[in-house]
């Protein structure tokens, strides 16, 4: 007698859906997390730290235009930013035909409705001869992001304060 043998196929979800389905079932979550971390993650250029921030320039035309106060030409200003420092910098040159007596500015720097943001001390070191240049520096962490425009306003120093003047903050 011959028994006749029925052998069932199995296809191979069935045998090995007890780990197919699990492995599905992470493998879903783990796309769907990727795909919410581009969608809504923050970029690569949104992650950079203070410490790796690259130098930038504020370059609003009341900030670097050039100006002129009592016979002394300030050009070339530049306001830029760097590691969260603001540094202005702007040339000094005495375009009159006398020896200028004015040593120190007042550098008031305003937003766009005209509140002041800060004002900078600028020193020019010394007195400026016909024809002489110098360059003036500041720096602040003061936010300086939105500056709109600055101007030039001399630095009135009392004889007996000029040693100090030098030391002064002024905000």
């Amino acid at each position: 007698m011959v028994q006749k043998v029925e052998v069932k196929k199995e296809g191979f979800f069935k045998k090995y859906q007890d780990i197919v389905i699990p492995i599905g079932i992470v493998l879903f979550v783990v796309l769907l997390a990727v795909i919410l971390f581009l969608v809504f993650g923050k970029s690569s250029k949104e992650v950079v730290t203070k410490d790796e921030e690259k130098p930038s320039a504020v370059t609003e035309k009341g900030v670097v235009k050039d100006e002129v106060y009592q016979g002394l030409k300030f050009t070339n200003a530049t306001l830029i930013k760097d590691k969260g420092i603001y540094t202005l910098s702007v040339d000094v040159k005495n375009e009159s035909k006398e020896k200028s007596t004015v040593t120190m500015v007042n550098i008031p720097i305003k937003d766009k409705d005209g509140n002041e943001i800060i004002t900078l001390l600028g020193y020019i070191g010394k007195e400026l001869g016909p024809g002489e240049t110098a360059t003036v520096t500041a720096s602040t962490s003061a936010d300086l992001s939105n500056a709109y425009t600055k101007e030039i306003v001399e630095k009135k120093v009392e004889p007996a304060n000029a040693a100090n003047a030098e030391n002064k903050v002024e905000s």
